[in-house]
């Protein structure tokens, strides 16, 4: 932590904790005199990490060109970083596609928690997950977009 905190590179407005042996390298906002964490990394003991933006986790895809699997670089969290923060404070550096893979598994995860997997409510799920799937399609040639 030491060395990520005194490194020159660093984007500016994170914070860092220790929090079962997890290092959390977070973004919080002011509004109101009320603060908010927009974007957290957490990078635990084995150099895996999760990200999330509103609380919610980003899907890896979104940055898997910076960090596949583990950390093995400092560099690595500190572009992360850079992508993390702009993700939270430039609208526009945000993808469609960071948006509807989140949606995409936000929803899995709620059509996991369905009882019953022959409902209507898991096929509504199911659909709405197909739908947003087939939106990040190339119409032309079936290829995933991963902008």
């Amino acid at each position: 932590m030491d060395k990520l905190a005194t490194e020159a590179s660093l984007p500016t407005g994170f914070s860092f904790s220790v929090v079962d042996n997890s290092l959390l390298i977070y973004f919080l906002q002011v509004r109101h005199a009320i603060p908010k964490v927009a974007g957290c990394i957490s990078l635990k003991s084995d150099k895996t990490l999760v990200c999330a933006v509103e609380d919610k986790t980003v899907p890896v895809s979104q940055y898997s060109d910076l960090v596949t699997n583990q950390v093995m670089r400092l560099s690595q969290i500190i572009n992360l970083m850079a992508r993390l923060k702009s993700w939270i404070t430039e609208s526009s550096s945000t993808s469609f596609a960071l948006y509807a893979q989140t949606a995409v598994a936000l929803l899995l995860s709620a059509a996991d928690r369905l009882p019953d997997s022959d409902s209507s409510e898991y096929r509504q799920v199911s659909f709405i997950i197909e739908q947003l799937e087939l939106l990040q399609r190339n119409k032309h040639g079936g290829i995933t977009l991963r902008s």
